[in-house]
């Protein structure tokens, strides 16, 4: 509990003492546990989202799936998802930290791209318009997650 005091003076030079107490509210819900040694944030998810995707918001502020054949992509990328989630839902996007998945099957001597739709590959798609790195494996399941500069190899938007 705290206590706020307010004076007031008062045009013929008393004084008002106005006292309020205060209370603390209740604690709300606590968000989604970021990844240890990282940077991750949380958001609505705008749409179903699936996990292990790259995405950006568009200029309306929902929530897509990044795409190296669209150049508007190359810098807006924030992140990686870390867990698919439906609309409305919290959404943890990694930036930068480890990420692990069972089904991957990296290469630990290749980094890994942006490819189409979202999807994180170790080879980039042919229409792709730029390259990006978005994270190095540690092992066959286990990424980094390190979002790069883009470089632009076509001048095609």
């Amino acid at each position: 509990m705290s206590t706020i005091y307010t004076t007031i003076r008062l045009a013929d030079t008393s004084q008002l003492v106005r006292v309020t107490t205060i209370t603390q509210g209740l604690q709300g819900r606590p968000g989604l546990p970021g990844p240890p040694g990282g940077t991750a944030i949380t958001v609505t998810a705008t749409a179903p989202t699936g996990g292990h995707r790259l995405v950006l918001t568009d200029a309306s502020g929902h929530l897509i799936y990044a795409d190296s054949t669209v150049r508007s992509h190359a810098l807006a990328v924030m992140g990686m998802t870390s867990g698919a989630a439906d609309t409305g839902s919290p959404l943890n996007i990694v930036r930068s930290g480890y990420l692990e998945e069972p089904s991957w099957a990296w290469a630990p001597d290749q980094p890994v791209y942006l490819g189409l739709a979202g999807v994180p590959t170790q080879t980039l798609p042919p229409a792709a318009v730029f390259s990006l790195i978005v994270g190095f494996p540690v092992t066959a399941t286990k990424l980094f997650v390190s979002i790069r500069e883009p470089i632009i190899l076509s001048a095609t938007p």
